[in-house]
């Protein structure tokens, strides 16, 4: 269900201790509007301890651009939990588009067609959205291997890797957003479509023109941020993979009923921003 008129769409985008990707995308939404079709809003939270990117996001000044600061790391889960609360109690919105900061798209109006997808018309049986999640990127479960794959067999058990993902408000509602007991990153985005499929909610894959992570590649050792998080907690990677294959091996079904009790640090919205 969308609200009256253009449909409201929330760009949440975190940033950490990398000025010029940050700088680029900002650049980015101004040259490439993400959307034709709704009325959309950047919200990014600065939650580095490099004072660069601090000082880029001071000195802009945009109508669609507001601004959120921490005083440390809150990971990638507790991150976007707190820019959509933040964006739920100033009123709501439709669907959140989750963009990583290396990312930088190559068309205007990028957003539209996963906007469609989750913004479309209920389940007349379930009242739920045709779509709860859609993104250009998607990877393959490997249960027993504990493994994700790049190919994508048909009928297999897949996830959106949320780099860059849309999600409705009215799934958040229902099956919440990320869970913070994956910290600091990892992990949360395939345990989120998990159980979003758990509760019989879909998922869809689309092409959206755009590139990640353009100035390094994989393989290559990690940037100084992440050997920080190793040496500040160690096994961390290991720690949230083991977790999601736990809690999701062998794959089940999950009632509404049990959410809140079988995973008390999801994010749920408040009563605020009716979507």
């Amino acid at each position: 269900m969308t609200s009256v008129g253009k449909p409201r769409l929330l760009i949440s985008v975190l940033s950490w201790n990398a000025p010029r990707y940050l700088e680029n995308l900002l650049d980015n939404f101004d040259a490439m509007a993400p959307s034709g079709i709704a009325e959309w809003h950047v919200m990014v939270l600065d939650q580095g301890d490099d004072p660069r990117p601090r000082a880029l996001l001071e000195q802009r000044r945009r109508s669609w651009l507001s601004v959120l600061f921490s005083e440390h790391n809150l990971g990638f889960a507790a991150g976007h939990n707190r820019v959509v609360e933040t964006a739920w109690g100033q009123g709501g919105f439709d669907a959140v588009a989750v963009v990583n900061q290396d990312v930088v798209f190559g068309a205007c109006h990028w957003a539209d067609g996963m906007l469609a997808a989750v913004t479309g018309t209920a389940q007349a049986d379930s009242g739920r959205p045709a779509v709860a999640v859609a993104g250009p990127t998607a990877y393959a479960i490997d249960w027993s291997a504990r493994m994700f794959h790049r190919d994508r067999p048909a009928g297999c058990d897949s996830f959106i890797e949320m780099s860059v993902a849309m999600i409705s408000a009215q799934a958040i509602r229902q099956a919440g957003l990320f869970d913070e007991s994956f910290v600091p990153a990892y992990f949360e985005d395939v345990d989120l479509c998990r159980r979003y499929k758990a509760l019989g909610l879909e998922l869809a894959v689309m092409p959206v023109p755009h590139v990640h992570r353009y100035l390094g590649r994989a393989g290559e050792p990690p940037p100084e941020a992440f050997r920080h998080l190793d040496r500040a907690s160690p096994g961390w990677r290991e720690r949230n993979r083991d977790l999601f294959y736990d809690r999701w091996s062998p794959p089940a079904s999950l009632s509404a009923d049990q959410l809140r009790q079988r995973f008390p640090k999801v994010y749920f919205p408040g009563p605020s921003g009716e979507p």
